[in-house]
Order: C-alpha cells, then sequence, then structure tokens
C-alpha cells in the first residue's frame, strides 16, 4: 500500500554482513566514490566544492586518506548550503521527504530523504532490532513524551499505521514525578514486550522508581534499547540490575538513522583475545557498537591512538541528497576488529534534568514540545544564581512570539521562568568543542541575574569599534615569549569581521611541524562556502584569501578549518595551527 520496499534493503544488508570483512570493506570504498563521483557532476553543493579544492573523486580507489582532503562540514554549512544539497530534478520525479535535526548539537535543520534513502534507514533499524533478537512474532515499546492538549487526528492515524506495521505499541510519559512514573510502569509491565525503547534518562528514573517503592521487577521485558542520548555505565547497570533485562546500546541521529548498533553474540571466546584481535564476541562482551558500515562511512578525527575524536560521517546510500563528511558533534573511539568497525565509546548528548513547577523535566520533554509547536528553531535553558531560570527561545523565520507565549501559559500558567526571544548566536555554548547543551549554568554573584542576550551591546562597539576582527570559537589565550608571540587555533577557529570596514583580503601567518607524520589542508569558509582551500607543508608559512565582497550589515564570520591536528608532546589540547597573525587589507 505505502510503495515501500524495505525487505529488498533488508535482504541486501544480510547479504553484505555475511561477506568477510575485508571484502566488505572494499565494496564499501568502491560505494563510497560512487557517492562522491555522483556528487561531484549532479549536487550543486558539492560541484562548486569540488571545483574549488580540485577534489577528484576517482583518487579515493587508490588511497582512502586522500577523502580526507574534502572538508569537514558542519550544520552550519547544511543550513547555508539548503536545497543546494539536493539533487536539481529530484523534486520533479520524487517524492522528497525533510526530516529535521533534533538540535542536540546545534539549531535544528532540515535533512532531505528520497523514498530509497527511507527504505535504506528503515531497513537498517530491522536489521539492528534483529541484533538483539527482535522479530517479527516479538512486540516492542516506544517510550516517548506526553504534552498538554489533544494530539490531532492525522497524527493519531499515521502513529496507528506504523504501530501495526512495525508491532509496536507507545506509551507516554509526561515528567518524572512518582505518579507519572508508576503510570508508566504500569504501562511496560502490561505490556509483557520483548523489546523497550526509550531515553536512558527516563529508563533510569523508572528503574530507580520500581526498585524504591516495589522493589525489582525481572521479567517485563528482555531488552531495553537505549536511543537519543549518551547511556552512562551507572544507567545500564541500574536498569538490567531493576529489570533484569539486557541492555543495548545504539548511536544515530535525524541526519543519518541508525549509525552504530550494539549487537548480542555468543561470549564463546571470553573477553578481548590475547592476540589483541577484536572478535565480534569480543566486541559484544565490551559493549561496543558494531557500525552499519555499508550503509554509512564513519570518521574519528582524533588527536591520539587513546582518545576519541569528533565523529565525522558520510551517506553511502542517499545519493539525492548526501551529506558527505559531516560533523555529527559528538565524539566517539573506533576499533577495527576482525568483522567489522566498532565504536568503543560515544560522548556528546546528555540530556539534563529541568526541575518546573517542582516537577522535574528531562530537557528531551521540551525538545519534543517545541518540536509539536512547529515555530521554534531552537531553545535553551539558562541557570543563574540568585537569578529565576531563563528559556531562550530561536524562532523560525516569521513566527509569532505571541504564539509561543500562549502555548507556554497554557501549559505553565505560575510562569516558573522568564522567557526571552534570542537570534541562534546568542546561546551559550560550552567546553573546548563549543557543544551545544539545552541546560546551561551561568556563574552569576547572588542577587544579580544573568545578563539577557536582548541588551548585550553591538560586538563593534565601544573600545572594539576600531578593532578589524574579532576571535569567536576555537582559540586559545595569545602566547607572548621573548621570541615572539602566538595563539593556538583549535581544529576549527572562527574570526569575526567589523562590518564597517571594507576588508577584501585575508593574511594569515602560521608554522607547522616539519616532522609531522602527515601535514593537513586548510579551509577558509564563509557562509558555508570554501574560499580557499591549502595545502599545509612544514615550517612557517603564510596563505592570503581573497573575500568576496559583502553587503552585510552585522558581522561576518570566516571559518579556518584543518583536517589534522598539531602534535605537541604532552599537550593534550585539541590544536589545529600554531598562527603567529592575522592581517586584512
Amino acid at each position: 500500500m505505502s510503495g515501500r520496499n524495505v525487505n529488498s534493503r533488508l535482504a541486501w544488508l544480510h547479504e553484505t554482513f555475511n561477506e568477510h570483512w575485508a571484502q566488505r570493506k572494499h565494496a564499501n570504498t568502491v560505494r563510497l566514490v560512487e557517492v562522491l563521483q555522483n556528487a561531484k557532476y549532479e549536487i550543486p553543493f558539492y560541484r562548486d566544492m569540488f571545483q574549488k579544492v580540485r577534489f577528484d573523486p576517482l583518487r579515493v580507489l587508490k588511497d582512502v586518506r586522500y577523502f580526507e582532503k574534502l572538508p569537514v562540514l558542519t550544520k552550519e554549512d547544511i543550513r547555508e548550503a539548503g536545497e543546494r544539497l539536493l539533487h536539481p530534478s529530484c523534486r520533479k520525479y520524487l517524492s522528497v521527504h525533510v526530516s529535521k535535526t533534533n538540535g542536540s548539537t546545534g539549531s535544528a535543520l532540515p535533512i532531505y530523504y528520497t523514498p530509497a534513502a527511507k527504505d535504506y534507514s528503515a531497513a537498517v533499524t530491522r536489521l539492528s532490532q534483529e541484533w538483539v533478537g527482535f522479530g517479527a512474532d516479538k512486540l516492542q515499546l516506544h517510550i516517548s513524551s506526553a504534552f498538554p492538549g489533544e494530539t490531532p487526528k492525522v497524527a493519531k492515524r499515521q502513529e496507528w499505521w506504523r504501530q501495526q506495521a512495525t508491532n509496536r505499541i507507545g506509551v507516554e510519559c509526561s515528567d518524572w514525578s512518582p505518579e507519572s512514573l508508576t503510570a508508566l510502569w504500569n504501562q511496560i509491565r502490561d505490556a509483557r514486550a520483548y523489546l523497550v525503547q526509550g531515553h536512558p534518562s527516563t529508563m533510569y528514573a523508572l528503574a530507580r522508581h520500581v526498585t524504591d517503592s516495589v522493589g525489582k521487577q525481572p521479567g517485563a521485558f528482555a531488552v531495553f534499547v537505549s536511543t537519543g542520548e549518551t547511556l552512562t555505565l551507572q544507567q545500564r547497570e541500574t536498569i538490567e540490575s531493576a529489570f533484569a533485562c539486557r541492555v543495548a546500546n545504539r548511536y544515530g541521529n535525524a541526519e543519518f538513522g541508525i549509525v552504530a548498533h550494539e549487537r548480542f553474540v555468543s561470549h564463546d571466546t571470553g573477553g578481548i583475545a590475547t592476540d589483541e584481535v577484536l572478535t565480534a564476541a569480543s566486541a559484544a562482551e565490551s559493549r561496543f557498537m558494531q557500525v552499519m558500515d555499508p550503509y554509512v562511512w564513519v570518521e574519528s578525527l582524533s588527536g591520539g591512538a587513546d582518545s576519541g575524536g569528533s565523529l565525522v560521517v558520510t551517506d553511502l546510500t542517499n545519493f539525492s541528497s548526501p551529506l558527505i563528511r559531516y560533523a555529527t558533534g559528538d565524539e566517539g573511539t573506533l576499533r577495527a576488529g576482525r568483522d567489522g568497525l566498532y565504536l568503543e565509546t560515544v560522548s556528546g548528548r546528555v540530556h539534563d534534568q529541568i526541575v518546573v513547577s517542582q516537577r522535574a523535566y528531562p530537557t528531551h520533554w521540551f525538545q519534543d514540545f517545541f518540536t509539536r509547536l512547529g515555530i521554534v528553531d531552537d531553545f535553551q535553558f539558562v541557570r543563574a544564581e540568585g537569578a529565576l531560570l531563563e528559556l531562550r527561545i530561536c524562532l523560525l523565520k516569521g513566527a509569532s512570539e505571541a504564539a509561543v507565549r500562549s502555548t507556554l501559559a497554557e501549559s505553565f500558567p505560575d510562569e516558573p521562568f522568564n522567557t526571552t526571544f534570542v537570534e541562534r548566536g546568542e546561546f551559550v555554548r560550552v567546553g573546548q568543542q563549543q557543544k551545544f547543551r539545552y541546560l546551561v549554568d551561568l556563574k552569576a554573584p547572588p542577587g544579580v541575574a544573568a545578563a539577557s542576550p536582548q541588551s548585550a551591546p553591538p560586538l563593534f562597539s565601544g573600545k572594539n569599534d576600531a578593532r578589524t576582527f574579532l576571535y569567536r570559537n576555537g582559540w586559545n589565550d595569545e602566547e607572548v615569549y621573548p621570541s615572539g608571540s602566538f595563539r593556538w587555533m583549535g581544529r576549527r577557529g572562527e574570526i569575526v569581521l567589523n562590518p564597517h570596514k571594507p576588508l577584501k583580503r585575508l593574511t594569515l601567518a602560521f608554522d607547522y611541524p616539519s616532522d609531522a607524520k602527515k601535514f593537513p589542508t586548510l579551509s577558509v569558509r564563509e557562509n558555508g562556502k570554501v574560499l580557499e582551500t591549502f595545502f599545509v607543508t612544514g615550517g612557517p608559512q603564510s596563505i592570503s584569501v581573497a573575500l568576496p565582497e559583502s553587503t552585510q550589515t552585522g558581522p561576518r564570520i570566516v571559518v579556518l578549518d584543518v583536517n589534522a591536528l598539531y602534535p605537541v608532546p604532552g599537550d593534550h589540547r585539541e590544536l589545529g595551527l600554531k598562527v603567529h597573525g592575522i592581517d586584512f587589507q
């Protein structure tokens, strides 16, 4: 009835995963080159990028490391590209599905799927369920957030059909109050499903509640699949203990679907083998997640062999709108094994608990709440000592503040937080990786409220009025020595240009170790477009980039991006370039 073709894609995945890893790895490389060749000639965004960096996809067949010449794309790059990421003729012949990312590592943006791409994603989901023992004769239960108000009839009908097709039932949890958790447990207990799926923070709260109120409850379900958040060891052990179930971790996102999933394999070989060859059984015992390698190409841009790096993913099946070298915003450690590629660790997405009117809500509750509202681009809660909790909201273009305030007033009539409407750039980012968090804490003296973003002065005013540029994200403090000064840039550095100055050319002076094992490429971008790409060599050097004419009235942001780290023994920071000077003409 739906015209879907999931079964043939699932059969292809079965056949592919039955191949030896060496054979499968070669086939994956060929598929990667096919995606790149198609993008070079058919996708406007990549056609321009490949020409700019002089990238030849066929060279990847000879040396897969050549793939690293392409710059890593961020959400902002994808946002700027818009429909230039989609095949120009795609909408004429295919129904294009648009999925919005959930914004856990930045504001949400649309991702385009053709019917074939959706089928591959669904097949990967089916395969991941098979990996933990789920089959067509078993029942699965999904935990979602409950919201005030009536669910539209169309949404109810679509969900009913989806549940019939996947042998799935859905239950809702409104918050983490004892009453809500008791109601959730009653539904799970009565359903007797084989598999339960949901956020680990919610299941952890349920496990603690059930254990404290009625004691441990084994046998209600066999497997819990953790989704949407980072699963901690404490959460895993508490859930397994409370319900006597097995816990499976998975990693994925709206951009790609499921990227990696834990796989239950017979533990016939014990732990990790003494010859350091990682087998499927030892990976399962170590609770690593196997990468869906025929479906996605995964890289970990690591600063060292023993540390996790930024996870970068490439589509291998979505030919009409592929994401190529896309930075997920998460970090992880990749391990190559005898039977495939594994994610040893993943970190990055943590959902906090927000107490509103004496009720505890996970941040994903608000995430789903605003997604259903349909006019909010993103949001963030900001806490400061002695100040009322602040809710910062960035609206979609043309959306009404009044509509949001009205909905919030209906759901939270006592106004437990101060709501302000901001631009995306006014969200607070945390950590060296400038990660987006839905809940951040600002240090402020008692009795002093956190500054409202709406009252913030312009960047280039007062003492900064005469400045040509300002350092933004990705820069360390300047280091001054008798021999000179420099400033460390991370893997990605941003500078903000003064819009009142007619800047035509940027010159960057830096150095790189002559004895480095690998020399990076340096990309310079503005508004998601690559201005120039350079091959870095050893020793002192400089580059010069022509800046396009701009009619922007606000500050311009230029991004400098390298695809390898600057090796400094004993320094565990993520260092990209040692920059001695930035000048403009």
